[in-house]
């Protein structure tokens, strides 16, 4: 049964070692689709800096789509905060359905945690960077 085990299935160490290196593949991929320096922490609205929050759902082309215009704004835009209320997490599920945004929504907070703009999936950068520039 060993031998036979062997035929089927090769050199049982290069199956492990092609396992892992798969699992390592996967993981580096997933790590490329997670937003990069956005922050999680809702409790930042109204804490004294303006936040941008896109309500966000990586199964969502719109909000992938909102995500890139966010992230070619935001060198522009130091001065604000922006958070992603992911709707597959509680935190992020919670908020949405407390204020009953969905996925692709972006939102703009001045400082003292009001809202200036709430814009559902805007198509353009220049829609994005006028609610954003609200907030200056």
């Amino acid at each position: 049964m060993t031998e036979e085990r062997d035929v089927r299935f090769g050199n049982s160490a290069w199956a492990r070692w092609g396992s892992v290196v798969l699992v390592v593949a996967l993981l580096g991929v997933a790590a490329l689709l997670l937003p990069r320096g956005f922050d999680t922490d809702l409790s930042l609205i109204g804490a004294g800096t303006p936040v941008v929050v896109l309500v966000h759902d990586n199964g969502s082309s719109a909000s992938l789509a909102l995500m890139e215009m966010l992230d070619e704004l935001r060198d522009e835009h130091t001065h604000l905060r922006y958070v992603i209320a992911d709707v597959n997490t509680p935190n992020g599920q919670g908020f949405a359905q407390a204020h009953g945004y969905v996925p692709a929504t972006l939102l703009v907070y001045d400082s003292r945690g009001r809202l200036v703009s709430n814009q559902h999936a805007p198509a353009e950068t220049s829609a994005v960077r006028t609610a954003i520039e609200l907030v200056h």
